[in-house]
């Protein structure tokens, strides 16, 4: 069956004519870009590309499969945008995008150093009560502050 990803990928190489450019589009990587077209040419058992030099030509399968790629990411993405504003709708939101719940794709409403800190369960000193979460600077302050009271108590 073929993957609607790996079909995205062949419409944009054919799209803009070369791995990179078309890595561009979507935000892949290179690499991952031919990983799918090798992928999607095991899935068919056609060569959908021909290595040229340093480029790739469509062979005439790939043209065929990328022309339809072309309109089923079209159909695809119709229904899609079509369903989000039908939802959307009906429970009164007007984005197009769908709503996340918190998933890695996510965004949260406040950065993680920002969010009220409390003491852990288990400590109740002030040194647990500080952002979970802390990076750059503060973060190597925190660390050596608590490596140089480690080697305190070591030496003690």
């Amino acid at each position: 069956m073929l993957d609607l990803v790996r079909l995205r990928v062949l419409a944009a190489v054919a799209a803009h004519g070369s791995v990179t450019k078309a890595a561009e589009h979507p935000h892949y990587a290179q690499p991952s870009v031919s990983h799918h077209l090798a992928r999607l040419e095991a899935e068919t058992g056609a060569r959908l590309v021909q290595r040229v030099g340093r480029g790739i030509r469509l062979t005439p399968e790939g043209e065929l499969l990328a022309r339809r790629a072309a309109e089923i990411v079209g159909r695809v993405d119709a229904a899609e945008a079509d369903l989000a504003a039908m939802v959307g709708l009906r429970t009164g939101r007007t984005s197009r995008r769908p709503r996340s719940r918190g998933s890695a794709g996510g965004s949260r409403s406040r950065p993680m150093a920002s969010r009220p800190t409390r003491p852990r369960p288990s400590c109740s000193s002030a040194r647990c009560a500080r952002p979970r979460s802390v990076t750059g600077d503060r973060a190597q302050e925190l660390y050596r502050e608590r490596r140089k009271s480690r080697r305190r108590r070591w030496l003690s």
